[in-house]
């Protein structure tokens, strides 16, 4: 999509045509009387997002039936992925005509979108009351701000899972509590025969999950929560830290990329046995669905090893853009009421491979994967903040090409990307503290 096409508005195109329906009501008939007639405003909503392929897509049509079904009018406005999404949004608030609303993950982003006063929040304190009894406490932690509830949540990820071929890889070699050294012996007895373990594409963001499942399974929480939250560069020199560094490199060999390199075709691979298995969020469960794959006969689902104890959050939300005409205050009322309709949430969130965001959910919709995936979240001492939470785009940026770095192997030696990791923590201490960053900087 052309950057002139993400400037293209429906909503003007929208109110162009009611104004000439208006128009034409109000010309006088053969009698020379006026029949100008009330007409009542429907709810209309664009909404961007980057929700444009295989399950995700499929899920979202959810949505947009349900919200059509009940009178509203929706305008897609689709993206080809967040960075794409990121910029149409910043540009477009900047200039004035915000959508009505924005998919987004749930984390720093949004909190600073409401900190610049860009978006619609819930302030009213019967309201805020409201939305806090009905979804998790996790998911409530990510969308709070001060006193104010900044975005409307659509769906729950887990981001540490690992999704295996059941013909390839048996519950009983993953076992319930597996290491990574453990695992790394497995895929080294899967290499001996000529199969591909890994599937793992091209793109940073892959990488940087990958990862991350390997730094928090190794070093457990308390050094993970250092490293992102703090920014402590100790953590850098920990036996655990340099642990993970090493285990994601031994990795590297037993991974292929297939297909384009996105991750619906690292999960195609998977059901198709061209590759054992992928470390991915449980969105990959939606796209093997959406491959007639069955849970349990065809593919299985372990938490990452190491993390077992950990639910690694990641939250799509809705942001809701600060618009003025009654339509589209009416669309977003409308949204909303879609969205907190737990048959509707449901649909949509069994086939995208996630949790509905509810406090309570019926144990009879939920697969064993989503079982020990809610009774996880339940426990707020085993979520991980959403990586989007711990900081900008441009921290989350940095950290995601230092990691894809890692794992396709640009780095000569640990010390190599230890260095690269301190310089992100670094410049990421000095920007918060609102120091200029040079050369010669120093703490």
């Amino acid at each position: 999509m052309t950057a002139n096409a993400r400037m293209f508005n429906p909503k003007e195109l929208t109110r162009t045509a009611v104004t000439a329906l208006l128009v034409l009501l109000t010309l006088p008939g053969p009698d020379g009387q006026l029949y100008a007639q009330d007409i009542a405003v429907a709810p209309e909503a664009e909404v961007v997002h980057w929700w444009s392929k295989g399950s995700d897509a499929a899920a979202v049509q959810v949505i947009i039936n349900e919200y059509t079904r009940r009178g509203g009018q929706w305008f897609n406005s689709v993206e080809i992925d967040h960075q794409a999404t990121r910029e149409s949004a910043v540009s477009r608030m900047a200039k004035g005509y915000p959508p009505t609303a924005l998919q987004w993950n749930g984390g720093a982003e949004v909190r600073q979108f409401a900190e610049l006063g860009l978006l619609k929040t819930f302030t009213d304190p019967a309201q805020v009351e409201a939305l806090t009894a009905l979804y998790s406490d996790a998911v409530i932690d990510v969308i709070t701000r001060g006193e104010e509830i900044v975005a409307v949540p659509v769906s729950v990820h887990g981001e540490n899972w690992l999704w295996y071929n059941a013909d390839l890889i048996s519950q009983e070699a993953l076992g319930s509590e597996i290491s990574w050294s453990a695992f790394v012996a497995l895929l080294e007895a899967l290499k001996s025969k000529e199969i591909t373990a890994l599937a793992v594409g091209n793109e940073a963001w892959q990488h940087r999950v990958i990862f991350n499942n390997v730094f928090l399974g190794v070093a457990g929480p308390d050094l993970f929560n250092a490293f992102y939250h703090n920014l402590d560069k100790s953590v850098l020199q920990t036996d655990a830290f340099l642990t993970a560094l090493e285990t994601t490199r031994r990795l590297i060999p037993h991974a292929r990329s297939f297909g384009s390199g996105s991750w619906e075709d690292q999960v195609a691979a998977v059901s198709r046995g061209d590759a054992a298995a992928a470390l991915l969020g449980d969105w990959a469960k939606g796209q093997f669905l959406r491959l007639e794959q069955k849970l349990g006969t065809d593919f299985g689902c372990v938490l990452a090893p190491g993390t077992q104890s950990s639910y690694m959050l990641v939250l799509d939300v809705f942001m809701l853009g600060k618009v003025s005409s009654e339509a589209e205050m009416k669309g977003q009322a409308l949204l909303l009421e879609v969205l907190q309709d737990r048959d509707t949430s449901q649909r949509f969130n069994q086939i995208k491979g996630s949790l509905a965001p509810f406090r309570e959910i019926e144990p009879s919709v939920m697969d064993h994967c989503s079982l020990g995936a809610k009774e996880l979240l339940n426990d707020t001492a085993s979520v991980i903040a959403p990586f989007a939470s711990f900081g900008d785009g441009a921290f989350q940026a940095q950290i995601e090409t230092t990691a894809s770095k890692l794992f396709t192997g640009k780095f000569a030696t640990i010390a190599d990307a230890v260095t690269a990791f301190d310089g992100v923590l670094r410049g990421e201490r000095l920007r918060r503290r609102g120091q200029m960053i040079t050369i010669n900087s120093t703490e």
